[in-house]
């Protein structure tokens, strides 16, 4: 344009220009708020990828019928399940209640986040082969991880070029064995699908994480330990809550940092520069407890956990807590909370009693039950006698109206004090399961059965057809063997600040407040909601453990992050990262050569499910006991021992790969139907062989 008119040859394209120039901003915004870096996308693609090599459509545990049915009829639009698509015809499966009438699912708000992915599917499904389709998106993610790489090594080309050859033989080799994907699995897998990208998020906002703490190296390390060497990559492709709520746990402590990393910025001390530090720390503050409010929407307790342990840690390293900040907080969080309390007000017509509240679905006849009273629904007109509506119609509607706001009133308070009942029990109830926590820490055995070695138990097996299939935190992740270095973490700090321990926690400036006892850094603020989530979540559930078909405790997966987290903070930890190729090699060469030797004894020694699992318990305790002795020496060798730190890291994770392999691949082949037919082929020959 050159007169300024806007009428000009060029006018067109110069605003389709600027367009283009809006989405391109548009789109690199939300890459950033997405995924942070080109790291943290290939992460997240290489997670989706590597999970999809064990991705199973199918039912896993009982309790999926349930969720799966809700996922069904929400998709039809119905919170009310009408029609049974998965399981038993009478509907009567774990989890399924009943209200008014009606039956109800529950983790409702894991089935409408499941919503985007089911109309993707359906969407694909009307211009290509359902299987196809998904075989297709995997290969897509394959593709841009390659890519990514190059471009984060600088070898561009020759990922590219590897990476189309790799993903062309692969999408032929699925083309040549692909069968039909019938679309009445679509709403289950949409569940599935999105609780894949859910942890592999979980990887990702772990990276970021970290990254802002201890660096790229250390924050890659942690975000691919959780995405490939811990529950949560087991639970992964598996249509239940705990990787959605894994994911919130880490979005929480990311917005929790970032809360305290604005306001203890150090920058220019202008008057705009301070006002968009404390926006930017009301705002991640705000966002940190909107995600506890949707959290409540798929678990109510695990939300409450997530609660209980983020409010003393903002509380405590929090600068300061006055009317705005209460009033930012409050808002986000009761606006977070509409979506639970208007789910449950639709099915039980009370807003804070949840599905898991409500009475079991035993198969018997459905039949709608009386309205439940409500405003302007009572029964409080006059009805005495005393007015003669023909003779005086006036008197007769002004009594009438006074007698609707009377019997609107009465309605109102019984609503509200119902309500309120409700809270209360919902309260005294978790308060109940943390003192039987509280208990269960008493209970030697049944924290060694949890914590360090499962094996076979009494009260367990029969239930998991008298097969010990369950492993333990430790057994299923078997890096937590690090944490041993916490003496020697301890000591180094000790040896390297003898003072540390003997300040008084004021600060030196005159006229500066008396510091709290917590350190108030943004690093310590996140230290000590891991630890309390860790701890809560652990009283919350430890009274039910150990339990059949948790197979890796997989109630406590939402806390696993957190200890990955805790991890990271290790000062030994930390410096056997710094020497990455050394456990990158080592990790490649344990899950390359080492898997192959697993598979081989097991296609030898043929064993059963629970003798199989209870090989790989072994395996993972006796790499957790060289990585917990290695973390004990560091105290005295810390230094010298990174390197071997270094092996031993890649080592230990390199097993807990081996086993989401074997046990996706081999082991619980038979669960489902696997979506990618060539992986199907391969478990079916290894079966036969």
């Amino acid at each position: 344009m050159t007169d300024g008119e806007g009428d000009g040859p060029d006018s067109d394209s110069g605003f389709r220009s600027r367009g283009l120039a809006r989405l391109r901003r548009a789109g690199r915004a939300l890459y950033g708020v997405a995924f942070g870096d080109r790291c943290g996308a290939a992460l997240f693609l290489g997670a989706l990828a590597f999970f999809g090599l064990y991705w199973r459509v199918g039912v896993f545990i009982t309790d999926t019928y349930t969720v799966a049915n809700a996922a069904a009829a929400v998709s039809e639009g119905s919170l009310s399940v009408d029609r049974i698509a998965y399981g038993p015809a009478s509907g009567e499966t774990p989890g399924m209640v009943v209200a008014g009438g009606e039956r109800y699912g529950r983790n409702y708000g894991q089935v409408f986040l499941a919503l985007p992915a089911a109309h993707l599917l359906r969407g694909l499904a009307l211009v290509a082969d359902l299987r196809l389709a998904v075989v297709g998106l995997w290969c897509l993610s394959l593709l841009g991880c390659f890519v990514l790489l190059g471009r984060i090594t600088g070898r561009r080309r020759a990922f590219a070029l590897a990476g189309s050859g790799v993903v062309l033989a692969l999408f032929g080799a699925n083309l040549a064995v692909a069968t039909e994907l019938e679309a009445r699995w679509i709403p289950l897998a949409a569940l599935q699908l999105s609780s894949m990208t859910a942890a592999a998020m979980t990887a990702v906002l772990l990276y970021r994480l970290v990254r802002r703490i201890r660096g790229r190296r250390t924050g890659m390390a942690a975000g691919a330990a959780v995405a490939f060497a811990s529950p949560v990559g087991f639970w992964a492709p598996l249509p239940k809550r705990h990787a959605s709520v894994a994911a919130l746990v880490v979005a929480v402590a990311y917005c929790l940092y970032r809360t305290r990393e604005a306001e203890t910025a150090a920058g220019p001390d202008g008057r705009a520069r301070r006002r968009d530090r404390r926006r930017r720390a009301l705002g991640f503050r705000a966002l940190a407890y909107g995600l506890v409010g949707f959290c409540a929407w798929i678990q109510p307790a695990e939300a409450l956990a997530l609660l209980v342990a983020l409010v003393p840690a903002d509380l405590l390293t929090a600068r300061s807590t006055g009317r705005r900040e209460l009033a930012a907080v409050g808002g986000a969080f009761g606006l977070s909370l509409l979506p639970f309390l208007l789910t449950n007000y639709a099915m039980s017509g009370n807003p804070l009693l949840p599905p898991r509240l409500l009475p079991r679905y035993a198969g018997e006849a459905l039949s709608p039950t009386s309205a439940v009273e409500g405003p302007g629904r009572g029964t409080g007109a006059l009805g005495d006698g005393s007015v003669d509506a023909a003779s005086d119609p006036l008197s007769a509607s002004a009594s009438a109206d006074a007698g609707g706001r009377r019997s609107a009133a009465v309605a109102l308070a019984r609503f509200l004090g119902r309500v309120g009942a409700t809270a209360i029990d919902n309260a005294g109830l978790f308060w109940r399961f943390m003192a039987r926590g509280v208990d269960a820490l008493l209970d030697g055995d049944r924290l060694y059965r949890t914590f360090v070695r499962s094996g076979y138990v009494d009260s367990v097996a029969p239930e998991d057809g008298n097969e010990a299939i369950s492993l333990s935190l430790l057994e299923s992740m078997p890096l937590l063997g690090a944490a041993l270095a916490l003496p020697g973490h301890l000591a180094l700090r000790l040896r390297e600040d003898p003072g540390r321990s003997g300040r008084s926690g004021r600060s030196g400036r005159p006229g500066a407040r008396a510091r709290r006892e917590v350190d108030p850094t943004p690093a310590r603020a996140v230290d000590l909601f891991s630890l309390a989530f860790a701890g809560v979540l652990t009283l919350l559930y430890l009274p039910r453990l150990p339990l059949h078909a948790t197979v890796t405790v997989r109630y406590l997966v939402p806390a696993v992050p957190a200890l990955a987290y805790l991890l990271t903070r290790l000062e030994p930890v930390r410096s056997a990262a710094r020497a990455w190729r050394t456990m990158a090699w080592a990790y490649a060469a344990t899950v390359l050569v080492g898997g192959q030797l697993l598979l081989l004894a097991t296609l030898l020694r043929r064993p059963a499910l629970g003798e199989a699992m209870q090989g790989h318990a072994l395996l993972a305790l006796a790499a957790a006991l060289c990585l917990g002795v290695w973390g004990l020496s560091t105290a005295s060798t810390a230094r010298r021992s990174d390197r071997l730190g270094a092996v031993l890291l890649g080592a230990v994770g390199g097993v807990a790969t081996a086993f989401l392999l074997l046990s996706g691949v081999v082991h619980f082949s038979a669960a489902g139907e696997f979506a990618l037919p060539a992986v199907r082929v391969v478990s079916e020959a290894l079966s036969a062989a």
